[in-house]
C-alpha cells in the first residue's frame, strides 16, 4: 500500500522497535484424550482451573503457539437456559474494541486523511474547548485529560444494580455522553499523564465517521470485517441487542451490604446501550478474534511500521500496572516478557486478548461476570499471564 510522504516520515521517526501486540485468539484442539502438555507449553486446563475461585458462571481460554491452537471451557454461557460455554459463541469484547479503533485511525493516517498530532477540532465540531484542543494521539493513548463519561456520578452505573438494570435499554447518543464528560481540564504538557477515558474513543469514533463518510459499523466492516471474513464480529443494534445464542453477562444484585453486594443473585446485563461505539462496542467469537489479531500483527491490516507505532511511546498508567500506546496496552510478566493487547471490562463480563509478538503466542480469555465482583481478579490474571507467556514455546 502507498504511504503518504508525511505519514511515512512520521512512522519512521516514531517507530521505536517495540515488541508489539496484543491480541489473541485461538481455536481449538479438543480431543477425546488430550495429551499432557510438555514442560515447555502452557497447561490450558490448569489455567482454566485457576479461574474457578473467581466464581464466574462460565469461562473460556484459548492459547495459540504459532499455528497450534488449544481451547478449554467450563461452566455456563447462559444461566437461564443452562447453555454451556462453547468456542463458537460470541461475546461483547468491550474495550478490546479499542485495538481495532487504533488500527482504523492508523489506516486513515496512512491515507493522508489525518495526522496523529492534529487537534480533534480539525476534523469534527466539538463545543468544549478542552476537547477541541486534544490531539488524535492524545485521544488514542488517553493523555487528553478528558474525563470518562462512564464514571459520571449520576450515571446508573455508579448508583445501584437496580438502577442499572432499569437503564440498560435507554437511548444514548454520543452528544449526550460527551456532555457527561465536562467540565474538562485539557492537559497540553508533553508526555502528559495517562488517564484512561472511554470519552477519548467516542471522539475518535466521530473522527472516523466524519473522514470515512460512513457509520462506524459500515467503516469497520469495510476496513476490517469483510476483508477478513469475520462473520461473527460486529456491533450490537442501537438497543444493544445481538445474537440470541451468545455468552450472557452478569452483575451481582443489590443486597443488605449495599449496591452490587448480593454475590449469590446474579442479574443478566448482556443487552445494553452502553459502550456501543469505538470505545467498546464490538462483539466477536474466538475464531474471529484469531483472524483479526493475526491480521493486525502479522497480516495485511497494517504495515510493519504501523504495527510498531501502536506500541511506541508507551505511557505508564497511574499505578504502574500497564503502559499504554495507541489503543494497545503493554503488560509485564514475572519473566520480563512484555505482552501486548487489551482488557475488555463490559458491564457483566471480563475478557482479555494478549500477544507475545516475538514468539507469536496468543491468549484469549473470557469470564461472564463483572470484573468488580470477582475478588482478586487482577492477581489471578497476572498469574495467568505468567503461566501462558513465561513458558517456553515448543519447538
Amino acid at each position: 500500500m502507498h504511504l503518504s510522504a508525511t505519514f511515512a516520515s512520521e512512522l519512521k521517526a516514531k517507530s521505536v522497535a517495540v515488541v508489539s501486540v496484543v491480541l489473541l485468539a485461538l481455536a481449538s484442539l479438543v480431543t477425546p484424550a488430550p495429551a499432557q502438555p510438555s514442560a515447555s507449553e502452557p497447561d490450558i486446563q490448569a489455567i482454566l482451573t485457576s479461574l474457578q475461585p473467581l466464581e464466574a458462571p462460565g469461562a473460556m481460554v484459548m492459547i495459540q503457539n504459532g499455528k497450534v491452537r488449544k481451547f478449554a471451557a467450563s461452566g455456563l454461557a447462559d444461566r437461564r437456559t443452562r447453555r454451556p460455554m462453547r468456542r463458537d459463541l460470541p461475546w461483547r469484547i468491550a474495550s478490546i474494541t479499542k485495538i481495532v479503533t487504533g488500527v482504523v485511525v492508523l489506516q486513515l493516517a496512512r491515507e493522508g486523511r489525518l495526522k496523529l498530532d492534529d487537534p480533534v477540532a480539525k476534523h469534527i465540531k466539538v463545543s468544549h474547548p478542552g476537547m477541541a484542543k486534544a490531539t488524535i494521539r492524545q485521544l488514542l493513548n488517553h493523555t487528553s485529560g478528558i474525563p470518562d463519561y462512564f464514571a459520571h456520578p449520576k450515571s446508573p452505573l455508579q448508583i445501584s444494580a437496580a438502577a442499572l438494570v432499569r437503564d440498560l435499554r435507554a437511548p444514548r447518543d454520543t452528544s449526550a455522553l460527551l456532555k457527561m464528560a465536562v467540565p474538562v481540564k485539557h492537559n497540553e504538557a508533553t508526555g502528559a499523564e495517562h488517564d484512561y477515558s472511554n470519552t477519548n474513543y467516542l471522539l475518535l469514533g466521530r473522527v472516523i465517521t466524519a473522514l470515512d463518510g460512513k457509520t462506524l459499523p459500515e467503516s469497520f466492516a469495510a476496513r476490517v470485517f469483510r476483508p477478513l471474513a469475520l462473520t461473527g464480529t460486529g456491533f450490537p443494534s442501537s438497543r444493544g441487542q445481538f445474537r440470541q445464542n451468545a455468552v450472557r453477562a452478569y452483575i451481582p444484585a443489590d443486597g443488605p451490604q449495599g449496591p452490587f453486594s448480593d454475590m449469590q443473585n446474579l442479574l443478566d446485563v448482556t443487552e445494553h446501550t452502553y459502550f456501543l461505539g469505538a470505545d467498546g462496542g464490538l462483539y466477536s467469537t474466538a475464531d474471529d478474534l484469531m483472524r483479526l489479531l493475526d491480521a493486525i500483527w502479522y497480516g495485511s491490516l497494517l504495515t510493519n511500521l504501523e504495527r510498531d507505532l501502536l506500541t511506541a511511546d508507551l505511557v505508564e498508567d497511574h499505578d504502574g500496572s500497564y503502559r499504554y500506546g495507541l489503543g494497545v496496552a503493554a503488560y509485564p510478566t514475572s519473566c520480563r516478557t512484555i505482552v501486548y493487547g487489551h482488557e475488555g471490562r463490559d458491564l457483566g463480563s471480563y475478557s482479555v486478548a494478549l500477544t507475545d509478538r516475538a514468539t507469536k503466542r496468543h491468549l484469549v480469555l473470557v469470564l461472564n461476570r463483572s470484573a468488580d465482583s470477582m475478588t482478586g481478579i487482577d492477581k489471578v490474571i497476572a498469574d495467568v499471564r505468567d503461566a501462558v507467556f513465561c513458558a517456553r514455546p515448543a519447538r
